[in-house]
């Protein structure tokens, strides 16, 4: 089979490289060998849960390496990290996963993840498309276009596993993993203390997590708090930028996701008012934040990364 890539035309002229991801498909006779061997040898579903929430609740780093916080449309919302995709998927057994480039323009690469079950003969595709421009529209050194679609291929991966194996099953996993991330009242003060170290070697104080939680002071932050800080700091160390996290005013005052995304409504419309003032038009198609659908004024940068 030929998997040379091939140039796309768009009509707009915009040239895509349409690369085609190694065949998921073998000999005839490999394949018939994989299922036949699923077959010989099925998962065991209790087995899975056991072997899989072992695995994840091995330690308090593991567990809350399995979940991400960020924030999202004036809230914080916290999911299931690409970690924990990569446990449940080692404990399923009679899995192939895949992931590919597919796709690539000047502006976005999309890479595609294939889960297929051989057991099950269930198969899952999952694309994930990111922009791989700077502020300026400009397209990123080579170097960045590999750590972007790499990041693309995580997500995809953990997309696909995670639609593949039942949320019935992962979610007894995932009940296992947050007890052991929240732990109890009693060792709160000293977690949460260590977690306010770790934050502060990464150059945010104190007042900057109280904002971010919408607490008064360190003290107020409880076990459902410690829960988000946990996958918080799970998204700083997968490279979420720490300003999109703990984002600050023009004059540098602290504020909450949700502060943050009402001031952000408040300028994109200012913008508007003003292009349509100055005779410019309303109806112009303007970049969006991708998570909150919310217009990205120019000034705080068109084409950044989401």
């Amino acid at each position: 089979m030929n998997n040379e890539p091939t140039n796309i035309i768009e009509p707009d002229g915009t040239e895509i490289l349409q690369a085609t991801p190694p065949p998921m498909e073998m000999a005839g006779g490999q394949i018939e060998n994989l299922i036949r061997v699923a077959h010989e040898y099925p998962r065991s579903i209790q087995g899975f849960i056991d072997n899989a929430t072992e695995l994840a609740c091995l330690d308090e780093e593991t567990a809350a390496s399995c979940f991400y916080s960020k924030p999202q449309a004036g809230g914080t919302i916290t999911g299931p990290s690409v970690k924990l995709a990569q446990i449940v998927a080692s404990c399923w057994k009679n899995l192939w996963v895949q992931c590919s480039p597919v796709a690539e323009d000047k502006r976005f690469v999309t890479v595609r993840a294939t889960a297929w079950d051989l057991e099950s003969n269930l198969c899952i595709s999952f694309d994930v498309k990111r922009q791989i421009t700077n502020r300026n529209g400009d397209t990123y050194a080579d170097h960045m276009i590999a750590t972007t679609t790499s990041a693309a291929a995580s997500v995809a991966y953990r997309n696909a596993v995670l639609r593949l194996i039942p949320e019935a099953l992962t979610r007894k996993i995932t009940h296992q993993i947050n007890s052991v991330i929240r732990g109890e009242e009693r060792t709160l003060d000293e977690r949460r203390g260590m977690m306010v170290q770790w934050f502060a070697a990464q150059g945010v104080d104190a007042a900057r997590i109280c904002a971010n939680l919408e607490v008064d002071a360190v003290v107020d932050i409880g076990l459902d708090e410690f829960q988000i800080l946990s996958g918080i700091r799970q998204s700083m160390k997968d490279g979420l930028p720490v300003d999109q996290i703990f984002p600050r005013s023009s004059t540098g005052e602290n504020l909450s996701p949700r502060q943050a995304l009402h001031l952000r409504a408040q300028s994109a419309s200012e913008a508007v008012k003003n292009r349509i003032k100055d005779g410019l038009g309303g109806n112009d198609e303007q970049e969006r934040d991708p998570d909150t659908n919310q217009i990205i004024p120019d000034h705080i940068g068109k084409g950044a990364q989401a």
